[in-house]
């Protein structure tokens, strides 16, 4: 797979999946617009939004292919769950809180999120953050109890944030937690969390829900580990987005072997993350066995190793 010798074979499997290469002419920005038409087709052979994620390349300056990839989903009119482009704060807090939105989340919903935590994960959690703040210990069972209270009404993925955390921090009192704590980072950050900074903020987005119930999944390669769809498109797959190219002073060059290994890996893993098809978008350029690939205008070194990937390139001579 991808050229390269992994070192072992993947498990065996009766239903091998599908590669469907799909060449695009007219360079990376018309791949955003094959990519709605093919999520259009999609939902209207009978696939659930939900069950079709679009995974491209993270921190590509070079081209701004998530913002390409969301205003033609809203031209289309296609319900999309997007990740966020500004990270959320850091610390304890947060994560214990982005795990609660998941378990709300992944328990209403009959397609369990990969790495919803447990019920017990989140009380012994919440007990830990009471025994920091100089609770007794033996105070697990009232803080299962009280986290119960708090976290079992059901939840809308599409709820703004900065209400969900408010009820949340004066339900299970972590304002008052954090402060008996004198951690000021941790304060810092739930504040945060509960400002005007988050206005579009939803739960969903939040809890990194990205199998939301009628929406497409729009993410990074990085963010699709260890999750499947049933149906995954890879736009944009040509040289310089994948893999990467560095830049000196703004001219690409060439990435090096160990570059080249890393980002093989990354396309490995979100080309693995499709359960039935996954889709691969790029288009027709010179390639002469990636020798000299040409930035932009040759499909990805990835892809021509794949089955399928036949008749669907422009040769070129090398003098």
């Amino acid at each position: 797979m991808l050229g390269e010798d992994r070192g072992y074979q993947a498990n065996d499997r009766s239903d091998p999946g599908i590669l469907d290469h799909q060449p695009v002419p007219g360079g990376i920005p018309k791949h955003a617009q094959r990519t709605a038409h093919i999520v259009t087709d999609l939902i209207a052979a009978g696939i659930a939004p939900h069950e079709i994620a679009v995974l491209y390349p993270r921190n590509r300056k070079k081209i701004p292919l998530r913002d390409w990839l969301v205003n033609a989903f809203d031209a289309a009119n296609l319900p999309v769950a997007t990740e966020r482009a500004q990270p959320w704060p850091r610390g304890r807090i947060v994560a214990f809180l982005q795990k609660i939105a998941n378990w709300q989340l992944s328990r209403q919903t009959s397609r369990a999120h990969p790495t919803a935590a447990r019920f017990d994960e989140l009380a012994d959690d919440y007990a830990a953050l009471r025994t920091l703040s100089w609770h007794h210990v033996n105070e697990r069972l009232a803080a299962r109890v009280d986290l119960w209270q708090a976290v079992v009404p059901a939840v809308n993925p599409d709820q703004d944030l900065p209400t969900w955390v408010t009820r949340l921090d004066q339900t299970l009192s972590l304002t008052p937690i954090l402060l008996r704590t004198a951690d000021a980072q941790e304060t810092a950050a739930l504040r945060q969390l509960r400002s005007a900074r988050w206005p579009t903020a939803t739960i969903g987005e939040f809890a990194g829900d990205v199998e939301a119930v009628g929406k497409i999944v729009v993410t990074t390669y990085h963010s699709s580990k260890g999750r499947e769809w049933p149906y995954v498109i890879l736009p944009a797959l040509q040289e310089g987005v994948v893999p990467d190219w560095p830049l000196d002073y703004g001219r690409p060059y060439l990435p090096g072997l160990a570059k080249v290994a890393e980002e093989r890996r990354l396309f490995y893993v979100a080309l693995t993350r499709a359960q039935r098809a996954a889709i691969l978008i790029y288009t027709p350029g010179p390639t002469a066995t990636m020798r000299y690939p040409t930035f932009h205008a040759s499909p990805s070194r990835f892809i021509t190793h794949l089955p399928g990937f036949n008749g669907n390139i422009l040769p070129v001579k090398l003098s």
